[in-house]
């Protein structure tokens, strides 16, 4: 009967051995994931972004099968017509995605800004 349980018990500490190097690699990977998108994000507010906006969406639109050229065309008269807008919806939404990342990685969501203001 000792046996038995001693059995449990190790297969019990080797599941919580398992689980909890599992929840280190997922923080350490939304962690890499994060500061990723934190340089994307600062380099997105960098003066040469804006500049070369067009041109990213123009080079992006080159080589694509045949079948998705309206839908690059679309976008690149869409994204002239209304540049200064495109620019700051992507710089927010990066800034944002970085953010987001940040607070999960730190805790969660809604206990993250205590945490921002200690840190």
């Amino acid at each position: 009967m000792e046996r038995v349980a001693n059995q449990a018990n190790a297969k019990s500490n080797h599941e919580m051995q398992s689980a909890a190097w599992l929840i280190v690699a997922a923080a350490a990977l939304r962690t890499a994931f994060g500061v990723l998108m934190a340089i994307d994000a600062w380099l997105k507010w960098q003066p040469g972004f804006a500049a070369h906006y067009v041109g990213y969406l123009q080079n992006a639109a080159n080589g694509q099968p045949h079948w998705l050229q309206g839908w690059f065309h679309m976008w690149l008269r869409l994204v002239t017509m209304h540049t200064p807008f495109f620019i700051s919806a992507t710089r927010l939404i990066e800034t944002a995605i970085a953010l987001g990342l940040r607070s999960v990685s730190h805790g969660g969501l809604l206990i993250s800004p205590a945490r921002c203001s200690v840190s």
